[in-house]
């Protein structure tokens, strides 16, 4: 039996099928499509829209989607240095989350006796 965290899928930057940042990599990995149709039809979007809106959309996707775990390139390091596209930065290790359980308040009055 499959481990719940080996069966979903998770949207992150390729670090094999890549051009610029994997990020039509990431796509095609996690909706099961190929990489060069999504590359072609984003050319084809970019002519029809302008350049700029479809650039800057590019490199905000490459920004936001965590890089893949195996990723060294720049992207994938400037992102992980800056904690961007990470919904959980300690990354599932426990020795560096810190939890509190049955927390109670009480007033502390110095100066006061009982």
């Amino acid at each position: 039996m499959r481990r719940r965290e080996d069966q979903e899928k998770k949207l992150t930057r390729s670090s094999t099928d890549r051009y610029v940042a994997g990020v039509f990599g990431g796509f095609a990995q996690y909706f099961g499509l190929k990489a060069n149709v999504l590359r072609v039809l984003f050319i084809v979007l970019m002519i029809i829209t302008g350049i700029v809106p479809c650039t800057i959309l590019y490199f905000m996707c490459a920004l936001v989607m965590p890089p893949d775990a195996n990723d060294t390139s720049i992207t994938g390091v400037l992102a992980n240095l800056l904690g961007v596209g990470q919904n959980n930065r300690n990354n599932g290790n426990p020795s560096q989350r810190k939890e509190l359980h049955d927390v109670e308040e009480h007033d502390i009055n110095k100066g006061q006796r009982r």
